[in-house]
């Protein structure tokens, strides 16, 4: 593509740079296609890049370090008509997915902190459409951090963006040009007749058909790498994407103006290196930079272990707060983030200091288990920590689902209170005309019952009847603390109400033959008697509910199964609307987290544990 020496007629230096290059062609095709199928297995798929993308990318970049290392191979016997196709083709096609990626990582960050802003479920009045980035205020948009210059931002709207930074509009685009090059070198091939060379010594030189690379090339170095280096400085991500841009947009810097410039400047010295070995080594350094470091660090911290698919809706272990459960839940309703409550439970007691969790982690080798992951979800300062990685994980619409599930059992409590659990427990009631009260605990003991602690009541008193206070209505709430499973009570704690399930409400069983022996709970879904519907008045706040988190038009719907989001949609169109509903997706955004989120979480704080 360059000038190079006057023709050589040493073929044992040929020979000898064919036994050089070859050989580092076969190793590095091996090395990137390996690790690249790792990496797509271990780290692309949970890392929020478009994948057709990326492997475009990747493939775009192999193909031409296999271009760069067979010219040197057979170096002043390689046609031009090959340089014309491979350089530009290839060179061209890295360079708009490099770009296509680059704008979704952006487009990714600004719209997971724009989920931040969106406004809650409204439970008071129904709401007709699912909810949209665009009623977030303009000044948190687009025109945030990433797009400071960018009046695209500020004039398109959010479901504009939504489309034109899809991964399939971006593939759009790519295809596109990809067609204009292929275009470009057919019509360039057949009307340029020194592109047929093959002569030993003839160089292509600056031909007129290469400008146009050249001109395409020097406007991405001049002018869009210094503005991606600009416009991405204040964004922050967990995956470490922003890092791969930078690393990535340096050393193209650096590589490409010596591929363009050395064959010119070091004539004495192109027959032993041209310039495309820099360009070579440029893309090696990419390559284990963006690549081979991420994968590695997949081992380095294990992945996620789980103590079995079917305890997912286990209680998390809390220290006890008050009775009410629902007066020790911060209330929510305003749109700043910084003003956003976790939803959880205040702790009388902090839960284990951090180095101790890092300790024990350290022991079992940087991992982290699912009593971590309950113990974070059920702690305030903790939980808000999570919930800025979450952010950082472009998941923020995950603890927005938890912050309004646990909205939606604090106002559905009452009302199932009143209803179902008075019919599932009359029975029992009514042969023992007793009711436990479980305000008196006597701390001698390990369980949460205690004997003497009953008092009469009768149900068709109204002066009994059952209120957020309620004795019957702490029965519903506080025993779904029990552990379901028969572990040690004393272990299971008030639950986190953004934990709990609504269908997973236990109502206490104690034994009279037994003395005060207390079994397991027993899960209120387990009684035939007991109503298996949300109480009436309730049906607006689902029906929001789903529009917000379940419909796929809504900008904050969750990334579920279609499986899922069919039989949830099946559920909604039925007259009455089960309890359940909901849960399968509250379990499901839970896995995510701990999944995506936690490990990120954990291991940064793991890492602050121990450098302090």
């Amino acid at each position: 593509m360059s000038a190079v020496a006057p023709e050589r007629t040493d073929h044992d230096f040929d020979r000898v740079r064919k036994y050089i290059y070859l050989p580092i062609l076969v190793v590095y095709t091996t090395f990137h296609l390996t690790t690249i199928f790792f990496y797509y297995h271990r780290v692309l798929r949970q890392s929020k890049q478009p994948r057709y993308i990326a492997i475009i990318n990747h493939l775009a970049a192999l193909a031409l370090c296999i271009t760069i290392c067979a010219s040197n191979a057979f170096r002043f016997r390689f046609a031009c008509s090959i340089n014309l196709w491979a350089y530009y083709l290839f060179t061209l096609v890295w360079w708009i997915t490099f770009l296509a990626r680059t704008a979704r990582l952006s487009y990714l960050s600004e719209v997971s902190r724009a989920k931040l802003y969106v406004t809650r479920v409204p439970f008071d009045h129904e709401e007709l459409d699912p909810a949209h980035l665009d009623t977030v205020p303009r000044g948190t948009g687009p025109a945030g951090s990433v797009w400071p210059l960018s009046c695209l931002g500020r004039r398109l709207s959010w479901s504009r963006l939504h489309s034109l930074f899809s991964e399939a509009s971006l593939l759009r685009i790519t295809a596109a040009t990809t067609l204009v090059v292929l275009v470009y070198c057919t019509a360039a091939q057949l009307m340029a007749s020194e592109l047929h060379s093959v002569s030993p010594g003839r160089s292509c030189g600056l031909a007129l058909v290469f400008l146009p690379l050249y001109v395409a090339v020097a406007f991405l170095l001049v002018v869009i790498c210094p503005l991606i280096l600009f416009l991405l400085t204040p964004l922050r991500d967990a995956y470490g994407l922003k890092r791969e841009v930078m690393i990535t947009t340096v050393v193209a810097l650096v590589a490409f103006p010596l591929f363009f410039l050395v064959d010119a400047v070091l004539v004495d010295y192109v027959q032993y290196a041209g310039g495309s070995v820099y360009l070579f080594a440029g893309f090696c350094v990419i390559h284990v930079s963006t690549v081979v470091v991420p994968l590695v660090r997949t081992w380095r911290h294990p992945l996620p272990r789980y103590i079995g698919s079917h305890q997912y809706n286990q209680t998390i272990p809390l220290h006890p707060i008050g009775n009410d459960p629902c007066s020790s839940v911060e209330t929510l309703g305003s749109n700043s983030p910084s003003s956003l409550s976790p939803a959880l439970p205040k702790s009388a007691s902090p839960i284990p200091s951090a180095p101790s969790l890092h300790a024990r982690s350290a022991s079992a080798g940087h991992g982290f288990h699912w009593e971590d992951f309950c113990r974070t979800v059920g702690n305030t300062a903790e939980f808000s920590r999570l919930k800025h990685w979450a952010s950082l994980s472009f998941s923020s619409e995950l603890v927005a689902f938890l912050e309004d599930y646990q909205r939606l059992k604090k106002r559905v409590c009452p009302a199932l209170a009143a209803t179902a659990a008075a019919e599932a427990t009359a029975a029992n009631l009514a042969r023992t005309n007793l009711q436990w009260d479980p305000t008196v605990i006597d701390e001698t003991k390990s369980g949460r019952f205690v004997r003497d602690q009953y008092r009469s009541v009768d149900l068709t008193n109204p002066e009994t009847a059952l209120t957020t206070s309620a004795p019957m209505y702490q029965t519903v709430v506080t025993a779904a603390s029990l552990d379901p499973w028969g572990h040690d009570a004393q272990l299971m704690e008030h639950p986190s109400p953004a934990y709990m399930s609504i269908l997973g409400t236990m109502r206490p069983i104690r034994s009279t033959s037994d003395g005060d022996r207390t079994h397991s709970p027993e899960p209120l879904s387990a009684n035939p008697q007991i109503q298996q519907h949300f109480p009436l008045g309730c049906e607006v706040m689902v029906r929001n509910f789903y529009r917000r988190y379940i419909l796929p038009n809504s900008d904050m719907a969750l990334n579920l199964s279609h499986q899922m989001q069919t039989t949830i949609a099946a559920e909604m169109a039925k007259d009455t609307l089960h309890l359940s509903l909901f849960d399968s997706a509250h379990h499901e955004v839970l896995i995510l987290l701990y999944q995506n989120v936690f490990p990120k979480y954990w291991h940064r704080e793991w890492r602050a544990g121990y450098s302090t």
